[in-house]
């Protein structure tokens, strides 16, 4: 009996010291990798130092200036150029077919168009005022 239990506690202490043995190397394995992964972070980090530098050297507005007159060759803008609201194309609104689109600047327009809006958005069939 005293051999059987001496016997297992021998494969017991084996088993434990070999677990251990594994765990220890396991760790350090993981330990190389973190310092690796911590080690990138610190070079992704500087690199986008630099990058941020590089970027904020690139975008100076003088610089941005002298390439805009350089390449593309832009005019003012003309009087002709500048439209109204009303020269706008609309398209049409799913559930207002036939009726033309309106567009009003004025507050009151603005109003009862907010309210036609929410009719059509809430399925009422209401009059508009």
């Amino acid at each position: 009996m005293k051999r059987s239990i001496t016997f297992l506690a021998l494969i017991i202490l084996v088993g434990v010291s070999y677990g251990l043995y594994n765990l220890k190397y396991k760790v350090e394995d993981l330990q190389e990798h973190a310092d690796g992964l911590r080690q990138q972070m610190d070079d992704d980090r500087r690199a986008i130092k630099v990058l941020d530098a590089e970027w904020a050297y690139l975008s100076r507005p003088s610089r941005l200036q002298r390439l805009s007159d350089k390449f593309l060759k832009l005019q003012p803008t003309a009087a002709e150029q500048v439209g109204t609201v009303a020269d706008l194309r609309l398209k049409p609104m799913p559930g207002l077919e036939g009726q033309d689109p309106v567009v009003d600047t004025a507050e009151k327009g603005a109003s009862q168009a907010g309210q036609q809006s929410a009719q059509v958005a809430g399925g009422g069939a209401g009059d508009v005022r």
